[in-house]
């Protein structure tokens, strides 16, 4: 089996369908079997597609209500809470290193560069060109916590490390820029939401879309010196960071990789001219020449740039627009899981993306029963083909959440599950005091399946067309 095809594979975030059901898909089970274990913490596969093959089948056991069926080790059951976090990179790297930690690398620079990459994001991309799908009160788009997780995503050397809930991310970074007979490692490491908290996670700002899609986060890796202090009161931190101290595959990649690789690069890195790499350019050089003032506007970031010979930096001409489905997607991710053959949400991960993220669907805490009302009221008078008018009367953040439900089923189930009724100036507090699991019924189980089928259907026309 490809990786193409993996790739392909019907699933809702870790969880395999196989005939519409949470189950795993005979030659996904047949190429897992190719992984041989090394050691207590290593596993050893002959192809990066038997080690996603592998990587999946296990992140599918996870979530499954199924004590029998026994987890590589670092592998937790995400009913209790827990959570895999997978990172790829070449095998020749002997430890897990933040960027800003590698030799020669000047860290004050770095952090000057950040802010200025944070500081003019904001300035070019407000609420008039990033339009989410609420109408929220102004905000800053990238946010004091971000402005570390912004920068590190787009190159500036940061204290974080990269992670994806999503295994095939990893094993994308894994392989990508290897040459067959090369060798890529993935390793993992569980987090723990039992209690509806972040965990030293750091999720993708609103605005960057491709951290989104990869399913990205980030954990925290101080450098040595700082670690070695903090390991005087958590000696276990130390341990952290040689490769060798991670649950871990190899795998070696062969030519069938390689070509694989190259046309998954779209579907994980987005569009090849991404509008973000001009400030990242202008952001490295205001680190060493600070503009005079202290806060950037969009004209002057153009004139700077201009100044300075960088690439031209381009005003927002089309209004960038919340995907709520890759929200979804990413909430999948997180919270999915299956029990008893039906499909549920997490409660844990799904409250620690609540608390941990910024987006519409996060007001859902406080709109669901307005919009659940709504549906209901829409579905006596029309109907389930309602239109987006039909909605009209209760505002545009409702109309378009109504919308947005109707075409995910995902969505209408996320609508109903919050029980939050508090919300400060940034995230959703939500209380886990009595809350009952959170479950699809069978139509919103069939209205989901069918599209994963259709997402892998697109996957496998998108990898077609690369080729």
């Amino acid at each position: 089996m490809s990786l193409l095809e993996i790739a392909a594979t019907p699933r809702i975030g870790p969880v395999l369908l196989n005939e519409h059901l949470p189950g795993v898909p005979t030659r996904i089970a047949e190429a897992a079997e190719k992984v041989t274990r090394v050691s207590e913490l290593k596993w050893s596969a002959p192809s990066a597609a038997a080690a996603a093959a592998w990587l999946l089948r296990a992140g599918h056991a996870a979530s499954v209500d199924d004590d029998e069926t026994d987890l590589p080790a670092g592998m937790a059951r995400k009913k209790d809470g827990y959570v895999g976090a997978f990172r790829g990179q070449h095998a020749r790297y002997t430890e897990v290193t933040a960027s800003q930690c590698r030799s020669g690398v000047d860290r004050r620079r770095e952090r000057r560069a950040a802010d200025w990459f944070s500081h003019a994001l904001n300035a070019m991309y407000d609420l008039g060109s990033f339009t989410m799908v609420l109408p929220f009160p102004r905000m800053m788009l990238i946010s004091p916590i971000d402005y570390s997780v912004a920068p590190q995503h787009y190159g500036i050397r940061t204290m974080l490390t990269d992670w994806s809930f999503d295994p095939l991310v990893a094993v994308f970074f894994a392989a990508d820029k290897l040459q067959a007979g090369e060798t890529g490692v993935v390793l993992w490491q569980r987090c723990d939401y039992s209690a509806g908290e972040p965990d030293d996670t750091y999720f993708p700002p609103s605005l960057v879309k491709r951290l989104w899609i990869q399913r990205g986060l980030f954990r925290h890796h101080p450098c040595e010196e700082e670690a070695t202090e903090i390991a005087r009161y958590l000696p276990y931190v130390m341990e952290r960071y040689p490769v060798s101290s991670y649950p871990r595959v190899e795998f070696v990649v062969t030519p069938e990789d390689v070509t694989a690789i190259a046309a998954l690069r779209f579907l994980w890195l987005g569009e090849r001219t991404d509008p973000l790499h001009p400030i990242v350019q202008w952001a490295i050089c205001a680190a060493d020449e600070p503009p005079p003032v202290g806060y950037v506007n969009p004209g002057y970031l153009q004139e700077d740039a201009g100044r300075k010979g960088l690439p031209p930096i381009p005003l927002p001409n089309h209004p960038l627009r919340e995907n709520l489905t890759i929200t979804a997607d990413y909430a999948d991710s997180m919270a999915a899981q299956a029990s008893a053959g039906a499909l549920q949400y997490g409660q844990g991960p799904l409250y620690a993306f609540w608390r941990s993220t910024y987006t519409s669907l996060n007001a859902l805490t406080v709109l669901s029963r307005a919009i659940t009302s709504e549906l209901r009221s829409l579905d006596e008078r029309h109907g389930p083909s309602s239109s987006l008018a039909d909605a009209a009367e209760t505002g545009p953040g409702v109309a378009a959440l109504t919308s947005a439900a109707r075409s995910d089923a995902r969505v209408r189930l996320l609508a109903a599950s919050s029980p939050g009724r508090n919300a400060d100036s940034r995230w959703q507090l939500l209380r886990l005091d009595g809350v009952p699991p959170i479950s699809f019924s069978e139509s919103e189980q069939a209205a989901t399946t069918t599209r994963a089928e259709r997402r892998a259907r697109a996957v496998s026309r998108l990898i077609g067309a690369s080729r």
